[in-house]
């Protein structure tokens, strides 16, 4: 029996990188892949685009800082398929991340990928993440009492902002929606810098 602590994985973290729309995206993964110290990497990625390490930090750190406690055998991850059939029988031996890659199987907006925003958010119902997910999609069709509601829950990520920006600007709201849009440009999200362009346009 033995216990190994894991402070970063690399691999995990790629797999919720790919998955988001992160201001430097490309980048960080450009990092992430490069052959070099852990703690080099890490100060690398904070250094250079410190709101995207911010969210990550408070979105995805805390579940891929792990202890790994062995015994004689070892659990492998499920794969997409056995995830989509586990998601609807037994979600609770999902790990979110894992949910995650079910939904990026499906179209976004479509009747499955919001099933699964909503699944992940009723067993992960303090995660930052999957509540703007599931209020992007509530934002999406218009439940906007809902998205309200998962977005208090999304705290202030620079991705929450710019939805609550999104939200503002379909129900009317343009003074409001300008200010959030700008907040989360300065915050390094690229669509909300745009959507202030698309705005000022009108």
């Amino acid at each position: 029996f033995k216990v190994e602590y894991t402070p970063e994985d690399w691999d995990g973290l790629r797999r919720y990188v790919e998955g988001s729309n992160l201001a430097h995206k490309q980048e960080i993964l450009e990092w992430i892949d490069r052959d070099m110290d852990p703690d080099a990497k890490e100060w690398a990625i904070k250094s250079r685009y410190p709101d995207d390490y911010r969210m990550m930090l408070q979105a995805w750190y805390p579940a891929l800082r792990h202890s790994d406690y062995v015994v004689t055998y070892h659990v492998r991850p499920f794969s997409v398929e056995e995830a989509k059939a586990l998601l609807y029988t037994k979600p609770q031996q999902l790990s979110l991340e894992e949910m995650f890659l079910v939904a990026q199987t499906y179209e976004p907006g479509s009747k499955e990928f919001n099933e699964v925003f909503e699944i992940a958010v009723r067993m992960f119902p303090d995660d930052p993440t999957a509540n703007l997910n599931v209020a992007c999609a509530m934002i999406e069709s218009g439940q906007y009492d809902r998205a309200e509601a998962y977005l208090a829950k999304a705290g202030n990520l620079p991705e929450a902002v710019h939805a609550r920006g999104v939200m503002a600007a379909r129900q009317g709201r343009e003074d409001e929606a300008r200010r959030l849009f700008g907040q989360a440009g300065q915050a390094g999200v690229k669509e909300a810098t745009e959507n202030l362009r698309l705005m000022d346009m009108e």
